[in-house]
């Protein structure tokens, strides 16, 4: 950890159902819809839409019980009071699949297209690139949200990919994909362990980016680097926090927290602090930190709930939507994705009500 000085863990309020398990919940996915990677805290940059993405997506046909996959997908809303649940828009094709968010390649076709079936013209059969989509960042000033993401090199069966790399895309029309750039781009990040767009934060002209990646058995530490806002797209402006203070190497940056790869990190005023959600590999249950700074040092974690046990392995994905919450965020908006079975899963909304110290 960065600092042997530790913060005071925030406090879920007690009572009935808080700290203990769902205080309230609500289904807010579709059943036909199982995320990889669940859903992010995103907003988009006029304001008056929250844009949730997703990773892989598995899905059937109008009439077809065939399920197939595509690697993310994405919705809407402009429903941004969460007391009753929350609805969404799913973007679809004329077929009725759900509308892709990120746009592979025409290299990344060819080879999904080369590698595709059971009888596919390159071995190995169903190997594909994946592209999850993970931290949005909304740049009002610039017009245009940034959407970090990672590109995935899959194989076949489960858990069975590498990361080829994290980079940055540019979303500046509602109605038109982001931008990845030209197609012979390197990705912005490459090397394990320098990988960056878990989670991202803006204080002031700064931006804040972690990278949690796997650490002793079943941990994800997360580092975090900075860069200016305006200047994302530029490597040379990113520095790395080293524990006492920020280099330029990204092989310097500490781990700053212990988290998951998917999280969130905002502000929240009514902690005066920042507050990081996230669900811990291999438990049922969503945990908090504090922190007064985006690099810590970083309050212990404490249960925000017990989540409902899924069908299958554990919890995933749990982080909250600061777009949604209350009262100067005493009341904050957390989901989580579960398994229920056959193939399926759902996404959860739980409402969490913090108490001061």
């Amino acid at each position: 950890m960065c600092d042997a000085r530790r913060r005071r863990s925030p406090r879920p309020c007690p009572g009935p159902g808080r700290g203990n398990g769902e205080k309230r919940e609500e289904r807010t996915g579709r059943a036909v819809h199982r995320e990889r990677r669940g859903p992010r805290r995103p907003r988009e940059t006029s304001g008056s839409r929250s844009v949730w993405v997703f990773g892989d997506t598995i899905f059937r046909l109008p009439g077809s019980s065939t399920p197939r996959m595509i690697s993310n997908s994405f919705a809407w809303t402009r429903d941004l009071d969460a007391r009753d649940g929350i609805d969404f828009v799913f973007p679809a094709t004329p077929g009725g699949a759900p509308e892709s968010f990120l746009p592979d390649s025409d290299s990344e076709r060819a080879y999904a297209e080369a590698h595709a079936g059971d009888h596919c013209s390159v071995e190995p059969c169903g190997a594909r690139f994946a592209l999850w989509p993970a931290a949005l960042v909304a740049d009002p000033s610039r017009a245009r949200m940034l959407v970090f993401y990672g590109k995935i090199s899959a194989g076949v069966g489960l858990f069975n990919f590498t990361s080829a790399g994290d980079s940055i895309a540019v979303w500046k029309d509602f109605d038109t994909p982001p931008d990845r750039g030209p197609a012979a781009a390197p990705m912005m990040f490459t090397r394990v362990n320098e990988l960056y767009g878990n989670a991202a934060v803006v204080e002031g002209d700064d931006l804040y980016v972690y990278g949690c990646g796997a650490g002793k058995p079943y941990t994800r530490p997360c580092r975090v680097a900075r860069v200016p806002l305006g200047d994302a797209l530029d490597r040379s402006r990113w520095v790395y926090y080293a524990g006492g203070g920020w280099s330029s190497s990204p092989s310097d940056a500490v781990p700053v927290l212990d988290a998951d790869d998917v999280l969130s990190v905002a502000y929240d005023a009514y902690l005066s602090s920042y507050l990081a959600v996230y669900a811990p590999p291999l438990t049922n249950h969503v945990m908090m930190r504090t922190s007064k700074r985006p690099e810590g040092p970083w309050s212990d974690a404490t249960t925000a709930f017990a989540a409902k046990a899924p069908s299958e392995l554990w919890v995933y994905d749990a982080h909250a939507h600061p777009e949604y919450e209350r009262d100067g965020g005493r009341v904050e908006y957390v989901t989580y994705s579960r398994t229920t079975g056959g193939g399926a899963g759902e996404i959860r909304l739980v409402r969490v009500e913090l108490c001061g110290s």
